[in-house]
């Protein structure tokens, strides 16, 4: 993931948006919105996942508070764009 384009953050991302695509096939939205949410969630992801890895390497944080800190960042950070996501289609 902190290598800006390798296959393994690409592929992460795109197991995310697969299960968006499932989760967005159930509430039914039109083909344009679950494009346009979909796309907007790879790169989202991606880049959150990314930034967060150039942090953690270039500050060394690879174990304590400070590393747990940034995980916990990510994490919200992933967790308000499915709420985004949410709020999108049901608008």
């Amino acid at each position: 993931k902190g290598t800006y384009g390798a296959p393994g953050g690409l592929v992460h991302a795109g197991s995310h948006v697969t299960g968006t695509f499932i989760a967005l096939l159930a509430v039914m939205p039109s083909p344009s919105v679950i494009l346009t949410v979909l796309v907007a969630e790879f790169v989202v992801h991606y880049h959150i996942d990314w930034v967060k890895e150039q942090v953690v390497r270039r500050c060394d944080i690879r174990e304590g508070a400070r590393f747990w800190n940034a995980i916990g960042v990510d994490q919200l950070l992933h967790n308000l764009t499915y709420l985004a996501i949410l709020v999108y289609v049901t608008a």
